[in-house]
């Protein structure tokens, strides 16, 4: 009788190690796969792009107001247009020659505005040499700038299509809207 009780006591010492080795296999198999979605997440996790879209931001609102100035001495155009006097500072043309009206419309002057941050935006944005350094990769399309002049503001929406890299991870920026507010032009 003896002899049974030990050849179960075999079984089941032989069963308890199985099992305790096959839950030791399944829970090295589970900290594996668990690690594989951490590593996962963390290679899709994005970075700030804050920083950068407020740079944008920023010089828009600076062209912005620097157009503004620029415009309005040169009375209403960003490129004078003929007929015009010469000075030595700058161009100021003539609202009426000849009998002729040559003054700029609301409309022409927004135009006037769009095209000043469209031609000098590159000139504040550097090509984002800051960020580069910080190890961004950005790459930039031309701007297209629409301006808006209400009673007492300025909106001016520029479309700068920007794509920020930075390690494997890709995020992109279109539309920027600044509002130059106390402004009074109409």
């Amino acid at each position: 009788m003896k002899s049974k009780k030990a050849q179960i006591m075999i079984y089941i010492l032989l069963g308890l190690i199985l099992l305790i080795g096959f839950s030791f296999v399944f829970y090295l198999n589970n900290s594996n796969i668990n690690e594989e979605v951490e590593i996962e997440k963390s290679s899709k996790a994005t970075f700030d792009i804050a920083p950068i879209k407020l740079y944008v931001q920023n010089c828009i609102e600076s062209i912005g107001k620097n157009a503004l100035i620029f415009i309005g001495e040169q009375g209403g155009y960003y490129e004078v247009k003929k007929p015009y006097l010469k000075d030595d500072k700058f161009n100021l043309p003539y609202y009426l020659y000849n009998r002729l009206d040559f003054s700029p419309s609301k409309e022409q002057i927004e135009k006037e505005v769009s095209e000043y941050v469209d031609s000098n935006l590159q000139y504040c944005i550097n090509d984002f040499e800051e960020f580069k350094r910080q190890g961004f990769d950005i790459s930039q399309d031309k701007t297209k700038s629409n301006t808006r002049i209400g009673t007492n503001s300025v909106s001016i929406d520029v479309n700068f299509p920007i794509e920020i890299r930075k390690e494997n991870n890709l995020q992109k920026i279109d539309n920027f809207n600044v509002l130059l507010n106390n402004i009074h032009l109409s």
